[in-house]
C-alpha cells in the first residue's frame, strides 16, 4: 500500500516534470490532493486541470537541455 501510495503522490507533481518522457496515468489526471494522517489517508479525487506552479523555472531547463 505504501509503495502504491508513493507512486499516486509522485504523480501529483507531473506538471512540474515536462522534460522527462511521461505519459500521465489515469490517477495523475484525476486526483487533485492526497492528505496523511494517523493510520488514514484521504485521497480527493477530481479532473487535475493545475497548471505548473513555476513556468519560467521549467522553460529554463527545458532550454538547457536543448542547448
Amino acid at each position: 500500500m505504501i509503495n502504491f501510495v508513493k507512486r499516486l503522490v509522485d504523480g501529483l507533481n507531473h506538471v512540474e516534470y515536462p522534460i522527462r518522457e511521461y505519459a500521465p496515468s489515469y490517477f495523475d489526471k484525476n486526483i487533485v490532493e492526497i492528505a496523511f494522517f494517523h493510520n488514514l489517508i484521504i485521497i480527493r479525487k477530481a479532473k487535475y486541470e493545475e497548471a505548473s506552479n513555476c513556468p519560467e523555472m521549467i522553460e529554463e531547463e527545458m532550454q538547457k537541455t536543448r542547448a
